[in-house]
């Protein structure tokens, strides 16, 4: 009976947690494309950069419900900075940007840096 259990409990919770990882790391890509191209907004580099943060925070809605509460607070908050009219102040994007690491490394979410690219290309 608890090889049964045991099993049960891989077989349904193991693919779940793989689920949500996923999840979260896809979250986390699209957070932190977004905060470097509101980065490129407050710096003036880069004049389509307020859509392409617009189009990483739509990406990363379907990959939210899935995630943990932290990426979804920094969802919000980023959300709230590209939708403002105002351009977004340089060193508060760099505190955000530092956030996102730091969330990203304390939930275990691969950051690669490759992902710099695409901002700083643009």
């Amino acid at each position: 009976m608890h090889l049964r259990v045991v099993l049960l409990f891989v077989a349904v919770v193991i693919p779940a947690s793989a689920a949500a990882q996923g999840a979260s790391s896809d979250a986390f890509f699209h957070l932190h494309q977004a905060v470097g191209h509101l980065e490129a907004v407050a710096n003036g580099r880069c004049s389509t950069a307020q859509l392409r943060a617009a189009e990483h925070l739509l990406e990363a809605q379907a990959f939210l419900a899935d995630a943990p509460a932290e990426l979804v607070a920094l969802a919000v908050e980023l959300e709230a900075i590209a939708a403002a009219d105002a351009v977004p102040d340089t060193v508060m994007m760099q505190g955000l940007r530092m956030r996102v690491h730091d969330v990203g490394e304390f939930l275990g979410l691969h950051h690669d840096a490759a992902w710099i690219e695409e901002f700083f290309s643009c």
